[in-house]
């Protein structure tokens, strides 16, 4: 359950997953989506996920600019789809 990190979020946050950045390009109810080029995922544990993979999930907190740079915090470990 994404939830607790998409209490504020929208399209052009960040929101790490496993501490790999991403950014949100679509949000739906209780879910979000971002892109990952075959570089990221060759480069972070990302590449290896499967299904049902638990996550960890860092959401902003701080000031509100959408930028990977704001100061982030641990919101919820979460599955992979």
């Amino acid at each position: 359950d994404a939830v607790t990190v998409l209490d504020d979020a929208k399209i052009g946050d960040s929101i790490a997953v496993n501490g790999t950045c991403l950014t949100v390009v679509e949000l739906g109810a209780g879910s979000w989506s971002a892109d990952a080029v075959t570089e990221t995922l060759d480069r972070t544990s990302l590449g290896a996920l499967q299904p049902g993979d638990r996550v960890n999930l860092n959401g902003r907190s701080g000031y509100k600019t959408g930028s990977a740079a704001t100061s982030s915090r641990v919101t919820l470990t979460a599955s992979a789809p």
